[in-house]
């Protein structure tokens, strides 16, 4: 059988141990009190020694010499991971430690300006459109606005192809945010009439894009939640990461990029209040910015 080496330093630091306290019990047999009582030091603290040592190698120092080598093949892997940004990882979306309502509420019910800027592009955005129905949580996002935040939501046009494509995926069983609240348009307007009436120095545009949708993202600030669409799965099964942004680049500036494509894509219908104060559908053209008359397409 072969030894380790640190098991014969082990052996070899038990057979000191004994050999001290042989020549303590020598030394009181021949009754000389002070060496008897400087081995009897040595030998105890040697003793203490080797059963702290022996200890460890027999219950926690192969273990974690093992875990210290899984760790070490594993390096390259955190050290993408850091470099990315990447926070968490779940196979699937409905067991992501962090969820979009969890991300939204908190951004919501924080008294400072956590963000100066919120993107929002999903199929649904369930919990965000849900949110737009509670007062309170009305008041604190116009709050936000008002203090300078820019927030932009897209959801899914209930009538455009890529909403009929993205149904198809996902089974049939699909919603798309338009058709959660059949009032949003008033919804959306007495939310913008507010901001204007209060002078918000930042601005809200909701509105509804028809690109084939490939993931859904919420970001807030420097953090960022996406969910990546599988073909014949629902959004909640599909795989979900965090992100943060340290480098401005990596997966966090990927994702970025994805959402301002997507918004220029000439494809995209905002909610903004016209010369009546009333919400109609502005087109955002390749620019980004909103053409000066609103939208009679109703493709959309």
């Amino acid at each position: 059988m072969r030894i380790s080496k640190k098991t014969k330093s082990l052996i070899i630091l038990t057979i000191f141990a004994a050999l001290f306290i042989c020549m303590a019990l020598i030394m009181h047999l021949k009754e000389w009190d002070l060496a008897y009582g400087v081995f009897c030091n040595i030998a105890a603290t040697c003793f203490t020694f080797v059963i702290l040592a022996w200890v460890y190698a027999l219950t926690g120092g192969e273990p974690l010499e093992e875990q210290m080598k899984e760790l070490k093949a594993t390096h390259p892997l955190i050290e993408t991971g850091i470099r990315s940004g990447l926070l968490e990882l779940a196979n699937e979306r409905q067991y992501s430690k962090t969820q979009v309502n969890d991300m939204w509420i908190s951004f919501l019910d924080q008294e400072k300006l956590s963000a100066d800027s919120v993107d929002v592009i999903s199929n649904v955005g369930r919990d965000i459109v849900h949110s737009l129905l509670s007062p309170v949580h009305t008041n604190s996002l116009v709050n936000k606005i008002i203090k300078g935040c820019n927030v932009r939501i897209l959801t899914l046009s209930p009538k455009g192809d890529a909403a009929k494509i993205r149904k198809e995926d996902e089974g049939g069983h699909a919603l798309v945010g338009a058709e959660l609240v059949p009032n949003l348009q008033d919804v959306i307007g007495d939310i913008l009439r507010q901001i204007k009436n209060r002078e918000g120095k930042g601005s809200l545009k909701y509105g509804f894009f028809n690109v084939t949708p490939s993931c859904s993202i919420i970001r807030i600030g420097d953090r960022m939640l996406v969910t990546n669409y599988l073909y014949n799965m629902l959004g909640r099964v599909c795989p979900t990461f965090l992100l943060q942004d340290k480098t401005h680049s990596g997966l966090f500036a990927k994702y970025v990029q994805h959402f301002e494509n997507v918004w220029k894509s000439g494809k995209v219908l905002v909610y903004q209040l016209d010369e009546e104060d009333q919400a109609r559908l502005y087109k955002v053209d390749e620019d980004g910015r909103l053409e000066a008359n609103p939208t009679t397409d109703d493709v959309w």
